[in-house]
């Protein structure tokens, strides 16, 4: 989709891939995209036919929506005189009744495993469903039309026939054609004529420069992995310039409504609150029986600012390992977290907002700058050093409360990790005796009794960024490996990974319910990272079907979750 990558960018900083998948050439586009104009504010579209599986679920939600429908449709039958409207829709109930399936839609002239694009012309929605066979679809709608004597007028425009009809009150026509095999449904301004013959020429020959005349979507797609089953644009900036501009002046007078009178004043305020998040991307790629992935990009003009906010934590950087039942790592500055968020405040309170809509922003930017110097001042200045954390947690045995044999490792990032131990040794009797080298060597870490056996062997390791603290055997050598390799890089701004079939086996054996979908994935894995435009989230499940059967047989009365 090139109107993707026209609003969004392709950032240098990519985060990679949770499934750490190649990149794969992109896809042809398909036959719809030639219809999108190249500066559409908004799309949902699918590059690759929806997966069969996939569409028997919906058809057959379909279907049972449908029957349900059954005695309301026979009571309208057996009225003594139907309406056109009411014969219209007791012959489309008729017509899809019992056909609800890809093979009954297909003896329609429907397509099995149809490619849809919904988007935006003038910003009035257009939308487009393939077809195996336009011109059935199309006698089919001619058909139920005429049977039920509907006054709905059909007109040509370029050799394409459409039926069109005005909605009372609305200032828009409803469009409804068939070209190129696609089933057109749209609006349209009703008036004046030729506005809405110019708008209807859009939608049945193509707009004069469509998304397929630009290339740059195949690198956003490959940057972010975007994928091919459902791909969802939507331009905040261009939405806004289209309707304060030329388009927007074009819309009827009935859509407008209050934005035709907005002031001056609160065009150029809103328009500014809009630049900081313009655009953003969403791709899915989810087949059933294969892994899923989505990826989200979000531009902002603050994308610098949170790149600077990342911070080099150790753990965090490294491939996640399998062996864990959960990690996760944030890598954020909070001095520099807390100083970002005072500085937009302070920027309001300079220049507060005009526009009627927007003051109460004004007493907001007050109140937090109120409130973050009155937290500056009760809090220790240590409470803002931390840079980041670490956390994983292999195994442990959780049948009973607390859990005991824990195996666990916990790094914290900070400014100043010494003093903060200097602290723990003033308040805690046991480790006023402790001596830590910043080298990163892990160290007994003497405690105080606990009336549980929560865990065993504590060790402490410290260097010039961090302080880490591991329980279990066999999290000793791990904290040696992450206190003693430096981050590569910083960030991500999060990540969280987990094995979804111990969670699941650990969630049924507390008696908790464990979401059902989830349970065909083998792990599942979170990552939010700021690149050169904005922030990317990208979720990934791998599926396996083994292991989630393995989750439920795991659900046994011992309630052990052991990686072993």
């Amino acid at each position: 989709m090139a109107l993707a990558a026209g609003a969004c960018g392709s950032p240098s900083k990519a985060p990679a891939s949770p499934a750490g998948a190649a990149a794969q050439p992109a896809p042809p586009p398909p036959p719809t995209f030639r219809f999108i104009p190249s500066d559409t504010s908004y799309a949902v579209v699918n590059v690759a036919p929806p997966p069969a599986p996939y569409v028997d679920h919906v058809l057959a939600e379909l279907a049972a929506e449908l029957d349900g429908l059954s005695a309301d449709i026979e009571a309208v039958r057996a009225q003594a005189e139907l309406a056109p409207p009411e014969r219209l829709l007791v012959a489309a109930f008729d017509t899809f009744h019992g056909r609800l399936t890809r093979a009954g839609l297909a003896e329609l002239g429907f397509a099995p495993q149809p490619r849809v694009a919904l988007y935006g012309v003038d910003l009035m929605p257009a939308l487009r469903l393939e077809l195996a066979d336009g011109a059935a679809v199309e006698g089919l709608i001619n058909e139920l039309l005429t049977g039920a004597e509907m006054p709905v007028p059909r007109d040509e425009l370029d050799g394409h026939g459409y039926w069109f009809f005005d909605i009372p009150g609305q200032g828009v026509a409803a469009i409804v054609a068939v070209v190129d095999d696609q089933l057109v449904l749209a609006a349209a301004p009703s008036a004046p004529a030729p506005l809405r013959r110019a708008h209807i020429a859009t939608l049945l020959t193509g707009p004069a420069r469509a998304v397929t005349h630009s290339r740059r979507f195949e690198t956003l797609a490959r940057t972010h992995g975007l994928g091919e089953h459902a791909q969802i644009v939507v331009d905040l900036q261009g939405a806004f310039d289209k309707l304060f501009g030329e388009p927007g002046a074009r819309l009827p007078a009935e859509l407008r409504g209050e934005l035709a009178s907005l002031s001056d004043t609160c065009q150029t305020e809103i328009r500014g609150l809009v630049a900081t998040l313009p655009r953003l991307a969403l791709g899915l790629q989810a087949a059933p029986g294969a892994d899923v992935d989505l990826a989200i990009a979000i531009d902002t003009s603050h994308a610098a600012s949170l790149r600077a906010l990342e911070t080099p934590v150790p753990g965090l950087g490294a491939a996640p390992d399998q062996r864990n039942l959960i990690s996760m790592g944030i890598a954020l500055d909070i001095d520099g977290a807390l100083a970002f968020i005072e500085q937009r405040a302070q920027a309001v309170r300079a220049q507060p907002f005009q526009c009627e809509y927007l003051v109460e922003l004004n007493q907001a930017a007050d109140e937090l700058v109120a409130n973050l110097a009155e937290s500056s001042q009760q809090l220790p200045a240590i409470a803002r050093d931390p840079r980041g954390l670490y956390v994983a947690l292999r195994d442990g045995d959780f049948s009973q409360d607390p859990p005991s044999k824990l195996q666990a490792m916990v790094i914290l990032a900070m400014k100043r990790p010494a003093l903060l131990v200097d602290m723990a040794r003033a308040f805690v009797p046991q480790l006023s005796g402790l001596e830590l080298q910043p080298n990163g060597a892990p160290a007994e870490l003497p405690l105080p009794p606990l009336p549980e056996p929560v865990f065993d062997t504590p060790r402490v390791a410290l260097t010039e960024g961090a302080v880490g603290v591991s329980v279990g055997a066999t999290m000793e050598p791990e904290l040696a490996a992450a206190m003693s390799t430096p981050p590569a890089a910083a960030g991500p701004l999060l990540r969280l990974d987990l094995d979804l079939v111990r969670v699941a086996a650990l969630a049924v054996a507390q008696g908790d319910e464990f979401p059902e979908p989830l349970r065909a994935f083998a792990r599942g894995q979170l990552l939010i990272d700021a690149g050169e435009t904005g922030v990317v989230i990208r979720a990934h499940g791998t599926f396996d079907h083994a292991s989630a059967q393995r989750a439920e047989a795991s659900a046994a009365p011992t309630k052990r979750v052991s990686a072993r």
